[in-house]
């Protein structure tokens, strides 16, 4: 099989966190969708956020920033496996603002090598490991969003462009997600094994390296993040369930409570009695 570098981005589903979204007062973004990034966003901490914070599986990676010029935070989170309450939130209070940047699913590059088992279902403080933030201190100090964008992009692509190398791992990892996205999760391993030409146990072990889980996991969660997006449009179960290989609908059900901690009805009432999340109110877009 010939293997193309693929850190991909523009045809490339963006993760999404909405039940975070919901809970934010404000919230902005800007799509990136090169080099492995997907997004850079920035909202404000409130009180419902303190209370009950939660995030849900997306296969990301999220660099957060405390813009705080006295006492400013960095941290790494990686993607949860089920739906999760916020850990960070010990470090922060009411009113804070987030800058933050998230990777396409399977795709974080940094500088300095992120440590993804550590990442998956939890985080690090980026002093923990990186050896140059002096930029996201200008990030911290920084109030205006588009200029926090620029900083961040400005540091990233120069290392990108520097220090990114391709690896006979990094070429097959990437490939491996390019697949499984095309697929949108509906890919066993066996059809894996057989499209990318190694055996399953390689291909776990070697994806394990690139995104800190395994490909059947990472299936798991880009299929949920499709049906995130399709329950959105107000398709019903059984065609959701149907177009996405799910065995039946209470195989869909059982997923999506794991993943979102409510069924599909219950999310879109949520959403919708709060008349859509803070970028369908103000962006008129979904999350």
């Amino acid at each position: 099989m010939e293997i193309k570098q693929a850190l991909r981005g523009q045809e490339m589903m963006m993760p999404k966190q909405p039940l975070l979204v919901l809970d934010a007062e404000t919230y902005d973004w800007m799509e990136i969708k090169v080099c492995g990034i997907s997004h850079c966003y920035t909202f404000s901490v409130s009180q419902k956020m303190m209370d009950q914070a939660r995030i849900v599986p997306d296969g990301s990676v999220d660099l957060f920033i405390k813009c705080d010029a006295q006492k400013p935070k960095y941290f790494f989170y990686g993607s949860p496996t089920q739906v999760t309450d916020v850990h960070y939130l010990e470090d922060l209070t009411v009113g804070d603002t987030i800058f933050g940047i998230r990777f396409l699913p399977g795709q974080a590059w940094w500088p300095d090598a992120l440590p993804m088992d550590d990442l998956t279902d939890g985080g690090i403080e980026v002093e923990d490991f990186c050896k140059d933030h002096g930029f996201m201190e200008r990030i911290a100090e920084e109030n205006k969003f588009i200029e926090q964008v620029k900083i961040f992009m400005d540091y990233y692509m120069i290392h990108f462009q520097n220090e990114y190398k391709v690896s006979r791992h990094s070429e097959l990892g990437s490939a491996m997600v390019a697949a499984i996205t095309d697929q949108s999760g509906r890919m066993t391993m066996k059809d894996l094994s057989e499209k990318m030409g190694y055996s399953p146990r390689y291909l776990n072990r070697v994806f394990h390296q690139c995104a800190g889980m395994s490909p059947k996991k990472f299936s798991e969660i880009i299929r949920f993040q499709r049906v995130l997006a399709d329950v959105k449009k107000h398709k019903k179960i059984s065609e959701v369930s149907g177009d996405l290989d799910y065995f039946d609908q209470s195989h869909l059900l059982k997923s999506f409570k794991k993943f979102t901690g409510m069924s599909p009805q219950g999310y879109v009432k949520d959403v919708m009695d709060h008349g859509g999340t803070v970028m369908d109110r103000h962006l008129q877009t979904t999350f």
